[in-house]
């Protein structure tokens, strides 16, 4: 009995798991499901210049003209845009470079062409739900550096780079070019009152009548001055002659006298470039009354006009380049001048005669920019298409054979050059779409082709489409990209590339793995860099001293020189050249020429300062010689003048700073004249 109830058992829970098993697989079950949705990179759509916070208007057909004396906020807003929806977009991450276009969006803030704006305001509620609108306000200074038509920098804009990030950390940017106009302005007196004076006095320099003028726009300005018989209510009158003016604090007999027509006084009061100090100039004023015939309180009005200047009493020059041994310019009206040595055409000229003087090449009025190699020059137009002229027996002319030309030659027919580079004897370009170009010599693989074969017409180096700017050595060039990279290539006997060997490369590879490189200079042998943090740094030969490191010992990765963080850009050729943010001029490196501007032929192995001026504002250095622009448009050259390279009508060398005199590069920033009437 007790067998038959286990074998039912069995057979009962047997039948239980059947049922069960039926059962687990014939009733609804809950599957896992999965998938990976791509990231897609955050799009800034639009960018508008407006004058009100997310407005609609748009500055750019009438471009951006400073306020008087004060600041003017400006508000660059847009669209961006994410296909993961608008909450993939990190609001914090929005960033706006407002810049001069030449000074790249890797620039350190400053009033004049660097605005850096790390917050901007977001209203997601805009658009569908990708979409968000940003706004970031610029309040930019009346002394922001103007790049109209009208103004020094007649070939630069301004440019916007906006970028944002997503949750990822990926990132999109956009950029946006405009206009900002030039501001004629200055604070002029109200009255030249000189107060109570005594018959036949003649004011001195401790009574005269000092009148400060004011620079409040982003125009240097001169003052002419004229005045009127100043009428006595007792008895008489002034006549327009018995006040003087000047422009040092003297006396009556010191002083210009005063006429009834406008007389250019020569104040120039120049760009402002101090964050924190206003640039003013004074005007003196000297009254000299009669010994008889006057009486009671005399009154009259003086006018004072204020005319836009040219940037110097040389002129205005644009940009300029300095080869092994001869020179170029390009004025502000945008003619190209060149002096110096000629024997190989590397003038332009249609000759091979030296000049020792600046002579114009042609009669062209569009060019924009300019570089000059050992014998070869090429030089930008503002419509976009490149130019060659000089030796060209390594094909560095990219005219597609090995001529030589005596006059500027169109390098094809592509309208998008932006700047150009030129070394030894090689040549490099970049174009407006961020791509690089290479062509001449390559015995180094300094065009970076991945080969060490010559090149006569312009090949195009990797696939790369943010290049931003290049510059070339002897044998060797280096590159900053728009991420702020540096990458170097081409002969490295001297260590020269600063990637840790002495090794030559063939393709741009990237010196060590810093993103704040801001700008480069390519020397002989040597290098030099500046970060946007202001550092400089040198690497390569170092025979004369040229690293400015204290030694003469080569180095073959970058060394910084020095502690100071304000350098702001470099040039370099067998000796070495920087300005720092305060605009004054350093030089260090071989200087058996005179080349350091120090007014000996001493080498120096850190750099010196050149004199006590801060107003230099840029530097190109040639073979043996150096060429130096002040902020007031003077023009100076020192060093080696061999083959008139100075442009100083002889051949005699220079230890210091020489103004190259008669080169009349005058041309009216603005046509526009302001006036005031001052009571005296």
């Amino acid at each position: 009995m007790k067998s038959i109830q286990i074998f039912g058992t069995l057979i009962a829970l047997a039948f239980m798991l059947i049922v069960g098993v039926v059962v687990r697989y014939t009733t609804a079950a809950d599957v896992s499901t999965s998938a990976e949705i791509v990231n897609e990179a955050p799009l800034v759509d639009t960018i508008r210049f407006s004058t009100t916070a997310y407005g609609t208007d748009n500055l750019v057909s009438s471009g951006i003209l400073p306020n008087v004396g004060t600041s003017r906020t400006i508000h660059v807003n847009g669209q961006i845009s994410d296909a993961n929806g608008e909450s993939d977009i990190a609001s914090s991450t929005i960033n706006l470079v407002f810049h001069k276009t030449t000074s790249t969006n890797t620039c350190t803030a400053d009033n004049n062409d660097c605005y850096r704006i790390a917050t901007c305001d977001t209203n997601y509620a805009d658009g569908d739900d990708t979409q968000v609108s940003y706004n970031c306000e610029v309040p930019i200074q009346y002394w922001i550096d103007a790049t109209d038509t009208s103004s020094i920098a007649a070939s630069d804009n301004w440019t916007a780079y906006v970028t944002v990030a997503d949750l990822t950390a990926t990132q999109g940017s956009l950029s946006a070019t405009i206009e900002v106009n030039s501001l004629l302005a200055l604070n002029l007196p109200d009255a030249i009152d000189y107060g109570t004076r005594l018959l036949g006095e003649q004011s001195s320099s401790t009574t005269n009548i000092h009148t400060p003028i004011t620079q409040r726009g982003n125009t240097k300005a001169d003052v002419e001055v004229k005045g009127g018989r100043m009428n006595c209510t007792a008895l008489g009158s002034l006549a327009t002659s018995s006040q003087a003016w000047a422009l040092t604090d003297v006396d009556t007999a010191s002083s210009v006298t005063l006429t009834d027509v406008f007389v250019a006084t020569e104040r120039n009061i120049n760009l402002r470039t101090s964050e924190t100090t206003e640039l003013s100039e004074t005007l003196y004023w000297n009254i000299a009354i009669p010994q008889t015939g006057v009486k009671g309180t005399c009154t009259g009005s003086n006018t004072i006009l204020i005319v836009a200047q040219p940037a110097g009493a040389s002129g205005s020059i644009l940009a300029f380049a300095a080869g092994a041994n001869h020179s170029l310019a390009i004025k502000s009206n945008s003619t190209l001048y060149a002096w110096g040595q000629n024997g190989d055409n590397q003038l332009g000229l249609g000759d091979t005669n030296d000049r020792d003087t600046p002579n114009q090449i042609g009669s062209d009025t569009n060019w924009q920019t300019v570089s000059a190699g050992r014998y070869h020059t090429l030089a930008v137009k503002t419509n976009g298409t490149l130019y060659a002229w000089g030796y060209n027996g390594s094909g560095q002319l990219g005219l597609g054979d090995g001529i030589d030309r005596n006059t500027p030659t169109q390098v094809g027919t592509d309208t998008n050059w932006q700047t150009v580079a030129v070394g030894g004897y090689h040549t490099l370009a970049v174009k407006t779409n961020g791509t690089l170009y290479a062509w001449g010599q390559n015995s180094s693989g300094q065009l970076g082709l991945g080969d060490i074969t010559a090149r006569n017409a312009p090949v195009q180096v990797g696939t790369d489409t943010n290049w931003q700017t290049v510059s070339t050595g002897r044998y060797h060039t280096l590159a900053v990209k728009t991420n702020g990279t540096l990458w170097a290539w081409g002969q490295g006997l001297s260590g020269q590339l600063g990637l840790g060997d002495n090794s030559a490369r063939d393709t741009p590879t990237q010196v060590g793995t810093d993103t704040n490189w801001q700008t480069v200079a390519g020397g002989g042998d040597h290098t030099l860099a500046v970060k946007t943090n202001g550092t400089l740094y040198a690497w390569g030969y170092n025979g004369g001293g040229q690293l400015g490191l204290g030694d003469t010992s080569a180095r073959n990765t970058p060394i910084q020189v020095g502690t100071d963080t304000n350098w702001q850009t470099v040039a370099a050729s067998d000796h070495s050249l920087a300005l720092k943010t305060n605009s004054s001029l350093y030089a260090w490196g071989d200087g058996w020429a005179g080349q350091l501007g120090l007014g000996d032929t001493n080498g120096h192995t850190v750099p010196m300062q050149v004199g006590t001026d801060t107003d230099w504002q840029a530097i190109a250095a040639g073979e043996y010689f150096t060429l130096g622009l002040k902020t007031d448009g003077t023009f100076f050259a020192w060093g080696d003048n061999s083959y008139g390279q100075l442009g100083l009508g002889d051949t005699t060398q220079r230890n210091s700073p020489t103004e190259i005199p008669g080169t009349s590069f005058a041309s009216a920033i603005l046509p526009e004249r302001a006036r005031r009437s001052v009571a005296t």
